[in-house]
C-alpha cells in the first residue's frame, strides 16, 4: 500500500483527480472517531466545511453500516448523497431510493419479505442474547442487525458464542464481520461494492475514491477496479495486530483522512 502522504501518494491523487472520480467515504472511524457506544458517535466537526465544497466540484457520498434514519442526523450536509445499511439505503434532498431496485422490490414484495424476517431474527435472538450478559449492544435496523461486542468481558469468546446463536437463524443471514460487531444482513441484499458502482454510473463519474477503516469495507478494496483509488484508514488497532488490507493506499486515523479531503480540495483547485 502507498502512504498518502507520501511523493507517491500525491502522483496517485493528481492523477485520479483528473478523471472527475466520485468520492465515497465510510462513516465510522473515517469521518467520525469511533467511540464506546455506538449511539454517541459523531461527525469531526472539521469534516462538514471540508466536504461542502468539495460537492460543487465532485460527486461525494457517505457510504455507512448505519441505518439511513441513524445517519442522516448525524451529517449536517444539504444535498449530500448518503447511503445507509452497507448499500441498501439511499437517499440525496431528501429522497430515498435504492440501487437494487426499490420499486421493483416493492412490487414483488421482497423489501417486505427482508424486513419481516429481520423483525423474525431480532425476536428470536432478544432473549439469548440477554443471557450472554453484559457488554452486548443490539443494534436494530430495517434491513440488518448489528450485534456489538467490543465492550464483552471476553470479547473473542463472546463473538464465538454470537457465531453460534446467529447460525441457528432460519433463513440463515450473510454476516459482515467488522470491529468487534457482527452485521447480519437480510438475504437477498447488495454491499457496499455495488452501491458505489451503481452510484459512479448515476452521476457519471470518471473513477472512484473510496475511503474506508473497516472489515466491511474490505469487500469493497477486494472487488475495486484497478482505477479506482482505495483508501484504508489505519487505526492504533489495526496497526497493532498487523491488519493486512486489499486497499491500494491508506491513510492514519480520522486526522489522515481530514488532511487527505484538505489536499483533494487544494488540488482541484489547481486542476
Amino acid at each position: 500500500m502507498i502512504d498518502l502522504q507520501s511523493a507517491a501518494g500525491d502522483g496517485l491523487l493528481i492523477d485520479v483527480l483528473g478523471r472527475r472520480p466520485l468520492l465515497a467515504l465510510d462513516f465510522d472511524g473515517t469521518l467520525a472517531p469511533i467511540v464506546a457506544q455506538p449511539a454517541d458517535a459523531a461527525i469531526d466537526p472539521r469534516v462538514p466545511p471540508l466536504l461542502a465544497p468539495l460537492q460543487g466540484r465532485l460527486p461525494v457520498a457517505i457510504v455507512s453500516g448505519r441505518g439511513l434514519d441513524d445517519l442522516a442526523p448525524r451529517v449536517p450536509l444539504p444535498g449530500l448523497v448518503l447511503i445507509g445499511n452497507h448499500g441498501n439505503e439511499w437517499a440525496a434532498d431528501g429522497g430515498a431510493h435504492d440501487p437494487a431496485g426499490e420499486e421493483a422490490a416493492a412490487a414483488d414484495g421482497r423489501r417486505v419479505q427482508q424486513r419481516q424476517v429481520v423483525r423474525d431474527w431480532a425476536a428470536t435472538l432478544e432473549q439469548p442474547l440477554a443471557g450472554l450478559g453484559r457488554g452486548i449492544v443490539f443494534e436494530r435496523k430495517l434491513l440488518s442487525l448489528s450485534l456489538h461486542y467490543r465492550h464483552a468481558p471476553a470479547p473473542e469468546a463472546t463473538r464465538e458464542a454470537l457465531l453460534g446463536l446467529v447460525r441457528g437463524l432460519r433463513p440463515e443471514p450473510e454476516i459482515i464481520d467488522g470491529k468487534f460487531v457482527l452485521n447480519l444482513m437480510a438475504p437477498g441484499l447488495v454491499t457496499k461494492f455495488e452501491a458505489v458502482v451503481e452510484l459512479q454510473r448515476r452521476r457519471g463519474a470518471g473513477t472512484v475514491i473510496f475511503v474506508g477503516d473497516d472489515v466491511t469495507d474490505e469487500r469493497v478494496f477486494e472487488r475495486a477496479p484497478p482505477d479506482w483509488l482505495t483508501v484504508r484508514v489505519w487505526d492504533d488497532e489495526a496497526n497493532a495486530a498487523g491488519t493486512a488490507s486489499a486497499a491500494r493506499a491508506f491513510v492514519h486515523r480520522v486526522d489522515g483522512v481530514i488532511e487527505l479531503l484538505e489536499r483533494i480540495g487544494r488540488l482541484l483547485r489547481n486542476l
